[in-house]
């Protein structure tokens, strides 16, 4: 990632660039206040120093800049919401992703996640040498199925229960793959430099620490099985609405696991 340089004023004048490293330093020295306005490459307005997350301020060094005797026209700017300010100072990429973009690239990865379910489950049987629905055949009267009682489709469906628990040895292999496919998908793309999925890259979007640095093997792995757990378990895919709230639009399997996603 390229490196990311900021500009701040002092006494109604710009200065700058300097990076991310120097701006904590200036602060750390006492060289930069906390009511001084920064801003980053990318930021289209000025926002007050003390906004920003990882910068600690000298509690003791005076200020050594006399007071603005004239005002720029930057001078001028209002600062961003604190939704904009309250981004790691590190960061060294664009803003946090948006909604609909994050939506988007979920609809394309559960198309890809589906055919990589299916796919994996049939290749399952075939390694397995099992047909399905040979084994539902024999036992299960599809004509009943289709135009029986509701007494008697309910005997069939029980029938067919039957024959799937009874033959769970032989469904081991198609069901990890069912499983294991999507699962690595997800892992292999998120950990790669790209840093996300396809659905992610089409959508100009990508997973990274909340200090903007690239996201490791174990930190994607936790990211994927709180995921999992938060979207099929307990909240069932209310923990995406924490993104709405939080101000790296954070959704909960994000917060756990000390990512976000960002645009390109």
């Amino acid at each position: 990632m390229a490196k990311v340089l900021w500009y701040y004023q002092q006494s109604g004048e710009e200065h700058g660039p300097v990076s991310s490293a120097d701006l904590r330093r200036m602060a750390a020295r006492g060289k930069l206040d906390p009511t001084d306005l920064v801003r980053r490459e990318s930021m289209e307005e000025w926002v007050e120093a003390h906004r920003l997350r990882g910068v600690e301020f000298s509690q003791t060094a005076p200020s050594s800049k006399k007071p603005a005797t004239k005002t720029t026209k930057a001078k001028k700017e209002k600062p961003a919401k604190a939704n904009r300010a309250d981004i790691p100072a590190s960061l060294e990429s664009g803003q946090p992703a948006g909604i609909i973009r994050r939506w988007f690239a979920f609809v394309i990865d559960s198309t890809i996640d589906t055919i990589l379910s299916l796919g994996g489950f049939t290749v399952g049987l075939m390694i397995s040498g099992v047909s399905l629905l040979d084994m539902i055949a024999s036992k299960v009267d599809v004509d009943k199925l289709n135009s029986g009682s509701e007494e008697v489709i309910q005997a069939e469906l029980e029938k067919m229960g039957t024959v799937l628990m009874e033959n769970l040895d032989a469904l081991l292999i198609p069901s990890v793959l069912l499983i294991l496919l999507p699962f690595l998908y997800h892992l292999v793309f998120e950990w790669s430099r790209a840093g996300g999925t396809i659905g992610k890259m089409m959508c100009g979007i990508k997973i990274v620490k909340t200090d903007g640095d690239h996201a490791g093997f174990f930190r994607i792995l936790w990211r994927i099985l709180m995921k999992f757990l938060i979207t099929f378990g307990v909240l069932s895919g209310l923990g995406a609405l924490t993104a709405l709230f939080t101000s790296l639009k954070q959704s909960t399997h994000d917060l756990l696991s000390g990512t976000m996603v960002i645009r390109k």
